[in-house]
């Protein structure tokens, strides 16, 4: 695509666990096939949906009314080898496809914390856990550093930061969680550049001297600890239920919901 115009592109992009590849990445259902665009890639299409709004059975729609109004998302992944790594970019509901366990844990925010400005940020996610758990979402009207967003170093857990990077080249806006968000003119062909270049960020350290407490507290990821962890869990639990401590057991919500259009929170595998 040499000379043509290129686009501003939102590009979201997942690294799977090095054991991993677009077979084993994929939830079950969905399959990849070679794709002859781009060198060692592979790629997903499909929809998701196909069912009418809620609301239009309290319109009391017809069924021919209720067939105008079906909810269809357009959803695709690309998988590229770069690196000897495979790399997913979503488009659309793209990403729900991916097995979220294929995936490396906080790959997005390592590339962030490692390419933005700490002068640029524009916003943070943070998880305070405490006897009464706060998650929230502090975003600024300007670009600030990360002394204005109140982060309690010793206890806040940060899930995903967004800013502007100090290469511009890399992208005029990045945020990253789990997943890498980035904005930035290019064509098609330039998606392997992109991703070895966000593997190469991903490795790096530099955030450590701006952003080094971000290392003192962390989501435990990995199944073998989390199995050890839920087995004291189960055993608190037993003991505050059998003994009846007051104030004890609290549930908080995994994320920041909208009160608005959740009026109901179920927390699922309780059976007793």
């Amino acid at each position: 695509m040499s000379g043509a115009k290129k686009n501003v592109e939102k590009l979201s992009i997942r690294l799977l666990r090095d054991s991993e590849d677009p077979d084993t990445a994929l939830r079950a259902g969905n399959s990849a096939k070679v794709w002859d665009r781009l060198p060692n890639s592979r790629i997903v299409l499909g929809s998701l949906g196909g069912k009418s709004p809620r609301w239009t059975k309290f319109l009391e729609l017809s069924a021919p009314e209720k067939a105008l109004l079906e909810n269809i998302t357009a959803a695709a992944v690309i998988f590229l080898e770069v690196e000897n790594r495979w790399f997913a970019i979503s488009f659309g509901l793209g990403h729900v496809k991916i097995d979220p366990d294929k995936i490396e844990q906080d790959f997005g925010l390592l590339v962030t914390l490692n390419t933005i400005d700490p002068k640029n940020l524009k916003s943070a996610d943070a998880r305070t856990p405490d006897e009464n758990t706060v998650t929230r979402r502090s975003q600024t009207s300007r670009a600030s550093d990360q002394r204005i967003f109140g982060i309690y170093i010793e206890r806040d857990i940060i899930r995903g930061v967004s800013g502007r990077p100090k290469d511009l080249s890399f992208g005029t806006q990045v945020s990253g969680s789990d997943s890498l968000t980035l904005s930035r003119k290019i064509d098609l062909s330039e998606l392997p550049q992109i991703c070895a270049e966000a593997w190469k960020a991903y490795q790096g350290t530099s955030y450590q001297a701006e952003f080094g407490w971000i290392d003192k507290i962390k989501h435990v990821r990995d199944k073998i600890k989390i199995n050890e962890l839920d087995e004291l869990l189960i055993d608190a639990l037993k003991h505050a239920v059998i003994n009846s401590v007051p104030n004890t057991l609290q549930l908080a919500f995994p994320t920041v919901y909208d009160p608005d259009n959740a009026k109901d929170v179920l927390y699922r595998g309780f059976d007793n």
